[in-house]
């Protein structure tokens, strides 16, 4: 037993590279837990096809055995050394799989944030965020972090401009706002935030009443709690998620009931549902965590599972790698 240039042993190195030089690939795969429960938790079970028993599969199987079949009959198989699939997009995070945060994969947008920096006259380590930025370290941080009200109590919400108007418009004369607030409101809750602002651009009168403050409020609630928005909120299954987020939910009650980042205590089940929670300026600040930045790419990642596990529900294998052949 020999010490290598890097503390390790020998025998160690030895053990590693008979195991990852098998003649053939080995089926069995590692998924940490959180991810795990992620996909438990984020895939729309009751949307999915049942299976179809006309092609080949292995009946009777749970998640996890799904879950083996789907990664291992596929035509492409995964990466022998990262682990990668060639079937799921990870936005580049693929370019630095050495299991040390010590470099970050190139950059695919030029330098563009380093770049504006620059341009703004900063230097030296006031450049950091920008470099992380462009280099995509949000990638790489924790995706359980959420985010909590500053702590000068200064929100800078984004502003809305009002539709330029030559003359008012009456609504008497305009079909759309004659739509009735609940089903504006059930409709709203249900569209990406991109979704909802080209809608509040169709017409002056939307655009006065989809950008009010209080209905942006209400809007933003409906997605979190009920539509686009559902990958903010914690899987109970991941331990300590519940109650990191509960103790950022209850700071911004307390800064929307008293202007402070103390918090408060919620009397809902659960201080997302609370009537004071701040759902727009919540939701604002978790488009701009890199931690929940982050969580959005992983929810990207469970949702093209869910492709994925259409797909075999319906079609079964691609390749059977499960029979030895004769």
């Amino acid at each position: 037993m020999r010490a290598g240039p890097n503390g390790e042993t020998e025998e160690r190195r030895e053990r590693i590279t008979s195991h990852t030089s098998a003649r053939f690939p080995n089926p069995n795969f590692f998924v940490s837990e959180a991810c795990y429960r992620y996909i438990e938790a984020w895939i729309s079970w009751d949307a999915l096809p049942v299976q179809n028993p006309d092609v080949q599969h292995t009946p009777s199987l749970d998640m996890a055995g799904e879950l083996y079949e789907i990664v291992n009959s596929r035509t492409k198989q995964r990466d022998r050394l990262t682990g990668v699939l060639p079937y799921i997009s990870y936005n580049g995070l693929e370019r630095s799989c050495d299991q040390y945060q010590d470099r970050f994969p190139a950059s695919s947008n030029a330098y563009k944030w380093i770049g504006c920096g620059i341009d703004d006259g900063l230097q030296g380590s006031s450049l950091i965020p920008h470099l992380m930025e462009d280099f995509s370290c949000w990638m790489f941080m924790r995706p359980d972090s959420w985010p909590t009200p500053p702590p000068d109590n200064a929100l800078d919400l984004p502003s809305f401009t009002p539709l330029a108007s030559d003359a008012p418009v009456s609504p008497q004369n305009n079909a759309l706002t004659r739509i009735p607030k609940e089903l504006l409101d059930m409709i709203a809750g249900r569209l990406t935030f991109r979704a909802y602002f080209a809608l509040s651009a169709t017409c002056k009168p939307f655009r006065r009443r989809m950008c009010d403050p209080n209905v942006l409020d209400h809007v933003a609630r409906e997605m979190l709690l009920h539509g686009p928005l559902q990958w903010i909120l914690p899987v109970s299954a991941v331990k300590g998620s519940a109650q990191a987020a509960r103790a950022a939910a209850e700071m911004w009650i307390g800064f929307a009931r008293s202007g402070s980042g103390s918090a408060s205590q919620s009397s809902a089940a659960a201080p997302f549902y609370d009537g004071d929670f701040p759902a727009f300026a919540f939701v604002d600040a978790c488009f701009r965590s890199d931690s929940m930045r982050n969580r959005r790419r992983i929810y990207g990642q469970v949702k093209q599972f869910e492709a994925l596990w259409r797909e075999f529900r319906v079609k079964g294998w691609a390749v059977d790698r499960f029979h030895r052949s004769s």
